[in-house]
């Protein structure tokens, strides 16, 4: 979205069963956005709300109403560490731009290198 010049209007989920039911949620966020955080907060909320215990939860799609970045109001917030992650994800952007999408991503999804065992 941030590299189209889009943001976030509304998200919506729809939760597939292995039934073959399924289950669909919108909200309307506060802010559009296209911050990673806030649509991972608002995305998770939404699940959350619908309350599943122990479903047989087939597939889960979400999608976002998107808008141009020139017809969104932004609020201005003065939290310096709102701040400084929309900055670490500018920069991410930039170099992912540059390096391609691999280049920066959760270290969790990083594979490890493995060492050379010493030969004794």
């Amino acid at each position: 979205m941030r590299t189209t010049g889009q943001v976030a209007v509304r998200l919506g989920l729809s939760i597939s069963y292995a039934d073959g039911s399924t289950t669909q949620r919108s909200r309307t966020l506060e802010e559009y956005t296209a911050h990673t955080p806030a649509l991972r907060t608002a995305a998770y909320d939404l699940y959350a709300r619908l309350g599943l215990q122990r479903a047989r939860v087939r597939t889960i799609t979400v999608r976002a109403d998107l808008t141009d970045t020139q017809n969104a109001v932004q609020q201005l917030l003065l939290d310096p560490a709102d701040d400084k992650r929309r900055r670490i994800e500018q920069a991410a952007d930039r170099a992912r731009a540059r390096f391609g999408n691999q280049a920066i991503r959760p270290s969790s999804l990083a594979q490890q290198r493995r060492r050379p065992t010493p030969s004794t």
